[in-house]
Order: structure tokens, then C-alpha cells, then sequence
């Protein structure tokens, strides 16, 4: 006698930061037969992304322009999406359902409030250009903990002093190095 045991269902939990991405695994162990179709939800029941015949087919204005999913891969069971520029509202549960194999997987998204980055002023340079005008260089460090980017800036401020009120002026120069 034989017996197959089905479990076409999983739990998850995916935590990243405002304004970051994060990838929704929903992924079937089986290749799919075409045209595969999938429906995205969350928390509040919205439209997360519909999958119809292969196509995105629906998405709700809440996530318009944020979500990415990936054609190329739904014929092998591979039908993740990735959000883009998170909010503090797209925090919950999600679950993605694929009916055609009764296949459901469900997760649960923590979004935080910061991005556990590391700014560190490395020298400030100040210099009197004449009278009522100061210079001041900053030259800082950014390193971000989630994409393990780094990069460095410098600002240039000028403080222009009168005797009713003081002028700010920041200039930019942005060097990127991907660590």
C-alpha cells in the first residue's frame, strides 16, 4: 500500500525597511502547465497582482508601478513577485494562491521604520571666506546594512551672515562604490 501526503501550503515571515524591496516567494515545486494563472492578495484582501493565462492581469492602485513579477519563470512554479518602495501599510500577511494545483502559500511581511544604515562624519573643514561668510566641508561615510551598499559625500556649506538673517547653501558631491 502507498500512500502521498500533500502539505501545498507554507508560512513565512520577510522584514524589510521603508522605501527598501522585498521578494514574496511563491514558488511550486512542479513545473506548471501553460497558461498559468495566480492571484496575489494581502492583508486588506486587495490585489496584490493577478496572473491570468500568463499575463498580469490586475493590480491594485496600492501597488501600481511597485510590483514586479517574473514571466519568464511561471512555467517552471516560480510565480514571486517583489515589491518596490515599501510602506509602512504593506506590512501583513500576503498569500499567493495558484488554483489550477490547489497550491497556496502564505507569508507575513514586517516592515520597519528605519534602514539600519551607519552614517559617519569623517572631517569637517571649515574656512572664513571674508567677512560675514563662512565655508564649511563635510566629508561623510554611508554604509547600508540591508543591500551592503556604500558610498561617500562631501557637502559644501556656505553660511552667509547678515545682520537680520543667515543664508544656507548645501552643495552635493556624490561619489557611489559598491562595496
Amino acid at each position: 500500500m502507498f500512500f502521498f501526503f500533500s502539505f501545498p501550503s507554507s508560512q513565512s515571515v520577510r522584514t524589510d525597511f521603508i522605501g527598501g524591496e522585498v521578494l514574496l516567494p511563491c514558488v511550486y515545486s512542479e513545473k506548471l502547465s501553460e497558461p498559468v494563472t495566480a492571484f496575489w492578495r494581502d492583508k486588506d484582501d486587495k490585489v496584490v497582482l493577478d496572473i491570468i493565462e500568463s499575463k498580469e492581469h490586475k493590480i491594485d492602485p496600492k501597488f501600481k508601478g511597485r510590483v514586479v513579477s517574473f514571466p519568464d519563470q511561471y512555467k517552471t512554479g516560480n510565480l514571486s513577485i517583489l515589491i518596490k518602495g515599501l510602506r509602512a501599510d504593506n506590512a501583513g500577511p500576503y498569500n499567493c494562491n495558484i488554483p489550477k494545483v490547489d497550491y497556496q502559500t502564505k507569508m507575513t511581511l514586517k516592515v520597519t521604520g528605519h534602514t539600519n544604515n551607519i552614517w559617519l562624519l569623517r572631517s569637517v573643514k571649515v574656512e572664513n571666506v571674508g567677512e560675514k561668510k563662512l565655508s564649511l566641508f563635510c566629508f561623510y561615510s554611508f554604509f547600508s546594512v540591508f543591500n551592503n551598499e556604500s558610498f561617500t559625500f562631501t557637502s559644501f556649506i556656505v553660511l552667509l551672515a547678515n545682520s537680520s538673517k543667515i543664508q544656507l547653501e548645501l552643495f552635493f558631491k556624490t561619489h557611489v562604490r559598491m562595496i
